[in-house]
């Protein structure tokens, strides 16, 4: 979705230039802003979503040796 609004931003703005038709620069502008902004939010939730992917990861590792260095106690 933002990138279509990005792309239909950018279109809109080539053509309110051509045209120097500042109502629909306007309009434009808005269309950039939100695609600016539905981007920015999905980098977030990205960002949210790797740092729980260590969490999890770095918690798997850590069960995965506690339970080798289990093992390896009952086999002595």
């Amino acid at each position: 979705m933002a990138e279509y609004l990005f792309a239909e931003g950018n279109s809109h703005l080539a053509k309110a230039i051509i045209n120097k038709n500042f109502t629909e620069a306007s309009i434009a502008q808005l269309m950039l802003d939100a695609a600016k902004s539905k981007i920015d939010s999905g980098q977030t939730q990205l960002h949210c979503i790797q740092e729980k992917w260590i969490c999890v990861n770095d918690k798997k590792r850590r069960l995965i040796n506690n339970y080798e260095k289990l093992n390896k106690i009952k086999k002595s």
